[in-house]
């Protein structure tokens, strides 16, 4: 997956680093995080499945299982932005 920068954040606060890096997309274990980023940021949040993130998510949240499947779907969010 092509990146500009990795951040490692050390609380759950994550919007204010979103907010502060401009990032197109955010990966994710916290279901809270999640739809905090996608509601505030408007970007695709990809939510790795765990037992305590299990709910019905919203458009932009992806839940995923692994990391290829993350490469996949980073591939096709990123597609028709490339091509604009």
């Amino acid at each position: 997956i092509p990146y500009h920068h990795i951040e490692l954040i050390g609380s759950h606060d994550k919007v204010a680093a979103a907010k502060r890096w401009n990032v197109d997309m955010f990966i994710e274990d916290r279901l809270e995080n999640a739809l905090q980023l996608s509601e505030e940021m408007g970007i695709p949040v990809f939510l790795f499945d765990t037992p305590y993130n299990q709910a019905t998510l919203p458009k932009l949240v992806h839940r995923i299982y692994d990391w290829r499947e993350l490469d996949k779907l980073v591939t096709q969010v990123t597609s028709p932005l490339l091509h604009k």
